[in-house]
């Protein structure tokens, strides 16, 4: 039996980066990097950079605990201001490696093929495509009716208003997670 994961060419596939910013997120780490685990990436071509503050010894000690489950990195910030995910990523950004880069974030349970549908859509995509955005779902929309009502609002934001506005206008709003970049074009914009 061969693995349907071998259907892809994993040889000749590029390193993705996937840039995660933590702050004060400990509690959210297990889950975090059982997500990462999953997904469908070669590892040896899978490359995970957690940027941390200098000084949040808990996050960065839920990190260790898991570093033999995953390979990754992390990049402890400066001391400095503001303690923004902004700040995190441009930090990051010198130090990704591959030619495309993800952001996520500690909350993120991505679905595993997220990262070989983004490159398909740069396979496919025009040769100027620079992001491409994943979907963004609510993963508690059943808790509560508040949170079925922020889930209905935000699945009509992402999925009809959003690809609207891109349609008509060429504009593309990002979200602030599961965006795909070619880190050329993102370097090439002064990054975040």
């Amino acid at each position: 039996l061969t693995d349907p994961k071998q259907n892809w060419k994993d040889t000749h596939i590029p390193i993705w980066t996937v840039l995660i910013p933590l702050y004060r997120e400990a509690s959210s780490v297990p889950d975090l990097v059982n997500a990462l685990m999953a997904l469908d990436w070669p590892p040896e071509k899978l490359e995970i950079i957690f940027a941390c503050e200098s000084d949040d010894w808990a996050t960065q000690h839920a990190l260790s605990k898991c570093s033999h489950l995953l390979s990754f990195r992390v990049i402890s910030l400066p001391p400095g201001g503001p303690r923004t995910k902004p700040r995190a990523l441009q930090t990051a950004l010198p130090f990704c490696q591959g030619r495309f880069v993800t952001v996520y974030d500690a909350e993120d349970r991505p679905d595993p093929a997220q990262i070989r549908a983004a490159f398909q859509a740069f396979q496919t995509g025009p040769r100027n495509l620079a992001v491409v955005q994943a979907p963004l779902v609510v993963w508690n929309a059943s808790e509560s009716w508040i949170s079925r009502q922020f889930a209905l609002d935000y699945a009509v934001w992402v999925r009809v208003v959003l690809p609207a506005l891109n349609k008509l206008s060429g504009l593309l709003l990002l979200g602030g997670t599961s965006n795909h970049f070619k880190i050329a074009h993102l370097r090439a914009a002064g990054g975040w």
